[in-house]
């Protein structure tokens, strides 16, 4: 990546996170990821859930869903306030794993959303006795799947990162949009859009040269 684009993303991305370099991924050519650990499994999981469950019709039972997305909740603020309040020591593997499964289930309850707000009629019901348990054990075992894969691979991530962090803000801000314009295909709301987007990165990037100047000044 070059150097110009990497500092311009570390700067745009630096209000999202506290970017310190021992809690976050290095690349293979030595680049630290533009988040911590935990932060780049919550962006990649979200990313994963609408990659890996993108269907015209929603499948997963919502009641083991919702408690499922509950258990990780708990598990990715049990990590970090009991490392932060220095009870226990965490690393960026656990960092990653709580962030991941958290980012993955919030990204389908997300998607539960969509469908609830726009197209009812596409959620499935009615499930058989034990058919919506083995559906919702299908979802932790491919998203434990997923979980490994891109541990594995977390060297050559740094640029799917980059797309997972506006992926994340688009689908966020989009929603929002959808329920007050009740459309996507207006122009009124690709207008919105673009400029709450655009507002949204200028603000981000304004915070983030702040940020860095007020660093170099208490390092100085």
């Amino acid at each position: 990546m070059p150097e110009r684009v990497y500092d311009f993303l570390f700067i745009l991305f630096s209000p999202l996170c506290h970017q310190i370099t021992e809690r976050s991924f290095q690349s293979f050519d030595g680049l630290q990821f533009f988040v911590c650990a935990r932060d780049t499994g919550t962006y990649l999981g979200f990313f994963f859930s609408f990659i890996m469950y993108k269907k015209n019709k929603f499948e997963i039972p919502i009641f083991p869903l919702v408690i499922l997305f509950f258990i990780h909740l708990l598990l990715f603020g049990l990590d970090g306030l009991t490392s932060y309040m220095h009870i226990r020591e965490t690393n960026n593997f656990i960092r990653y794993f709580t962030g991941f499964y958290f980012g993955f289930f919030l990204g389908l309850i997300f998607q539960y959303l969509e469908f609830f707000l726009f197209k009812p009629s596409q959620i499935v019901s009615g499930f058989k006795k034990y058919e919506g348990i083995h559906k919702a054990i299908f979802v932790e075992f491919l998203c434990s799947i997923l979980f490994v894969v891109t541990l594995l691979l977390m060297k050559y991530l740094l640029y799917l990162l980059v797309i997972a962090i506006f992926f994340y803000m688009y689908k966020l801000v989009g929603l929002i949009l959808r329920v007050f314009f009740m459309s996507e295909r207006r122009l009124w709301y690709y207008l919105a859009f673009s400029l709450i987007f655009i507002l949204i990165f200028s603000l981000v990037f304004s915070v983030g040269i702040n940020k860095i100047h007020i660093v170099h000044k208490f390092y100085r």
